[in-house]
C-alpha cells in the first residue's frame, strides 16, 4: 500500500471535519490517529515505513488518507515555545520525501481569514498549555502562528512539487456555508462517487470548543484520568483538565499589524486559486 492523499492543513481550518467526511466514504481508509505527522517527526523515515502504514486498514482499491497540518508548519523548529519544544525533529523539505515516498499523492489544503485561523491557533495553544501568554504577546513570541499562515509560502512547494491539479485548496468559509458543494469538489478532485459518504450535514466544525482540555505533558495518561475529575475536580481542573476559553479580540493595530505582514501571502495565493481575496488583506 501506499498513502495517496494528505490534508496538510492549514491548522483550525477544518481538517479534522473534512477528515471525518473523508474516511467514510467506502474506497478511503483514514489513518487512526488522524494526525501521524510521521513526515517530520520520525528520524529515520525509510526505515519507519511499516509502523507508519500500520495506521492504516488496508484493502482493495483504496485511497488512503491521514491528516498533519505540521507537514505546512514550515521552516518549523525555530521558536522556543513548549508545542515546538514538544516536536523537536521537523525537516525543513518534508515536500521532498513524501514525494520520494509516493510521487502520485494528492493534498487537499484548507485556508481561512488570517486572524481568524491566528486566534483560533492561539486559543488551542492555551487550552493545551502550551502558552500561558497574553494572545499578543504569544504571537510575537512564537513565529508558529504567523508562519502557519503564510498559505502561499506554506502550499506552494508542494505545487510545484506535485503540480497543481494534484493540490486541492479550500475555502473554510465555504466549507461552513456550503458542505455538499466542497464534498462533490473534493469527490471530484479525488475522483470518487460523492453520494457514497455517510450523512455529513451534522458535521461540526471547532466540534471541541466545548469540551475540557487535556494538558499536552499527560496526554499518553488520559484514559487513566478520567476518576480523578469525579474524586478531585478541583486538583483536575488545576493540573489536568481546562475548559476552553473564549476566544480574546485583538487590538485594531495588532490586527492591522497581522493583515499587514501577511498580505502579499493572501495576494499570491488568490493568484493561485484564482480567487478574490481581497476580504483578507487591508482596505487602504
Amino acid at each position: 500500500m501506499k498513502v495517496n492523499l494528505m490534508i496538510i492543513g492549514a491548522q483550525k481550518c477544518g481538517t479534522s471535519t473534512l477528515f471525518k467526511i473523508l474516511d467514510t466514504h467506502p474506497a478511503i481508509a483514514g489513518s487512526k490517529p488522524k494526525e501521524l505527522n510521521f513526515f517530520n517527526l520520525t528520524k529515520d523515515w525509510r526505515r519507519d515505513l511499516p509502523s507508519y502504514e500500520k495506521h492504516f486498514e488496508q484493502g482493495e482499491n483504496k485511497l488512503y488518507v491521514e491528516a498533519s497540518p505540521s507537514y505546512t508548519f514550515f521552516p518549523g523548529a525555530q521558536s522556543q515555545s513548549a508545542f515546538d519544544q514538544r516536536y523537536p525533529i521537523r525537516r525543513f523539505h518534508i515536500w521532498d520525501d513524501i514525494y520520494e515516498y509516493n510521487p502520485d499523492t494528492k493534498f487537499i489544503y484548507l485556508v481561512r481569514d488570517p486572524v481568524d485561523r491566528i486566534v483560533s491557533s492561539y486559543v488551542h495553544h492555551f487550552n493545551r498549555r502550551f502558552t500561558t501568554l497574553g494572545i499578543e504577546e504569544a504571537v510575537l513570541k512564537d513565529r508558529l502562528f504567523l508562519d502557519a499562515t503564510r498559505y502561499f509560502t506554506q502550499i506552494n512547494p508542494y505545487v510545484k512539487k506535485f503540480g497543481r491539479e494534484n493540490v486541492l485548496i479550500i475555502d473554510f468559509e465555504e466549507f461552513i456555508r456550503d458542505k455538499k458543494s466542497v464534498v462533490e469538489s473534493v469527490s471530484h478532485f479525488l475522483g470518487l462517487d460523492p453520494n457514497l459518504y455517510s450523512d455529513y450535514e451534522s458535521a461540526h466544525f471547532n466540534a471541541a470548543s466545548e469540551n475540557e482540555w487535556i494538558h499536552h505533558k499527560l496526554d499518553r495518561f488520559e484514559a487513566h484520568l478520567s476518576p480523578l475529575r469525579k474524586i478531585a475536580p478541583s486538583i483536575y481542573s488545576k493540573y489536568v483538565g481546562r475548559k476552553t476559553i473564549p476566544k480574546p479580540k485583538l487590538s485594531a493595530d495588532f490586527e492591522k499589524m497581522i493583515r499587514t505582514l501577511l498580505e502579499v501571502e493572501m495576494r499570491e495565493l488568490g493568484r493561485l486559486m484564482g480567487k478574490d481575496l481581497s476580504k483578507w488583506m487591508l482596505a487602504y
